[in-house]
């Protein structure tokens, strides 16, 4: 189900997919800067990053000086999520995440508007509408 084009997960199947591949999984929260660790208990040798902008989850990737990108590392490379909590300074700077609770958000079926998650959750829930767009 994961593979289907409009699927989508959260950390229950970052937990998942940490365990099936046998990797560690670090999310760094791009607005918190904290990191969660996936796998970690389990001692796995290799690890990749992904950063989280409050609505996505997306692979971090070293870029080599031989023009090499890499996404998988040693779990003894500790440099890695050094520079992954750069990248999500740098991220949050740009103001490159989402504000679930103060973005306005539009339906797409009666064009009402409103703010954050949970008046989206709430007109969901009294107009069976699903289909918001962030204005």
């Amino acid at each position: 189900w994961i593979m289907g084009k409009d699927a989508w997960g959260g950390a229950i199947e970052v937990q998942i997919l940490s365990e099936y591949f046998q990797v560690q999984i670090v999310v760094v929260d791009t607005v918190s800067g904290c990191t969660t660790i996936f796998g970690e208990a389990l001692n796995f040798p290799s690890r990749m990053v992904l950063i989280y902008d409050g609505i996505h989850y997306d692979a971090l990737y070293y870029s080599a000086p031989d023009g090499t990108t890499q996404t998988v590392h040693p779990t003894s490379d500790s440099s890695i999520l050094e520079k992954a909590k750069v990248t999500a300074e740098e991220a949050k700077a740009a103001h490159n995440y989402t504000d679930t609770g103060g973005f306005t958000l539009k339906c797409l079926v009666c064009g009402f508007r409103m703010k954050g998650e949970t008046e989206a959750q709430k007109h969901a829930k009294t107009t069976s509408h699903t289909n918001f767009s962030e204005v």
